[in-house]
């Protein structure tokens, strides 16, 4: 791999951002246009309630590796 200096590696890094945000944009107006509102509705809710589930499960890991560290 070459050996690119920190700005070079730093705007690289944000040009690879800025790719990731246009194909999100674009495969969200993809989205939108070809998928009845309810689907990505119900989508959207149910990708909401495995968040909350991963971040309860997280919040009971960390108690209880606190707890087993004391």
């Amino acid at each position: 791999m070459f050996m690119l200096t920190l700005k070079q590696r730093a705007a690289l890094e944000v040009a690879k951002l800025v790719g990731w945000a246009l194909l999100c944009a674009i495969c969200m107006h993809l989205a939108f246009t070809f998928v009845p509102f309810t689907v990505l509705l119900t989508i959207a809710l149910g990708l909401m309630v495995v968040y909350g589930l991963i971040m309860m499960y997280e919040v009971f890991l960390a108690r209880f590796e606190r707890e087993e560290d004391k």
